[in-house]
């Protein structure tokens, strides 16, 4: 079954007619949605700081959207639970990872939720900002 297929019975989404036929991609960003050949790498970085959301991601495209981002200045923190994830996570100034995710994204991470819940992340940020107001 396809992710936003499970996604949708997950959240007991209805469809009248079935669940939509999902296509297999490649990861890749793409010039449009669900078809056009995927960015190279120049592509990749001049979208960078456009827009909000990436989907579909290589991980070496990844890592680039990443470096692209901190080139001009932004602080930026990757999530990431798997190998795919490690490139982007290197080079991301906070990497994080889950308790469930894979060893070799836990080594690299820099903080690691043990409770598997990204919506632990406002706790963490309020503790890791007490801590240094008391240094």
């Amino acid at each position: 079954m396809h992710d936003a297929a499970g996604k949708a019975l997950e959240l007991r989404l209805e469809f009248p007619d079935g669940l939509p036929e999902m296509p297999e991609f490649e990861p890749g960003i793409r010039r449009a949605p669900n078809r056009g050949q995927v960015l190279n790498d120049k592509e990749v970085v001049s979208i960078a700081n456009k827009y909000p959301v990436f989907g579909r991601v290589s991980p070496e495209q990844k890592a680039i959207l990443v470096r692209a981002m901190r080139t001009v200045g932004h602080t930026v923190a990757m999530t990431g639970d798997g190998v795919n994830d490690i490139l982007a996570m290197k080079e991301a100034d906070c990497a994080v990872s889950v308790a469930s995710g894979s060893e070799a994204a836990k080594n690299v991470s820099h903080i690691v939720l043990m409770d598997n819940n990204f919506a632990s992340m406002p706790n963490v940020v309020f503790e890791g900002r007490r801590v240094i107001n008391n240094i």
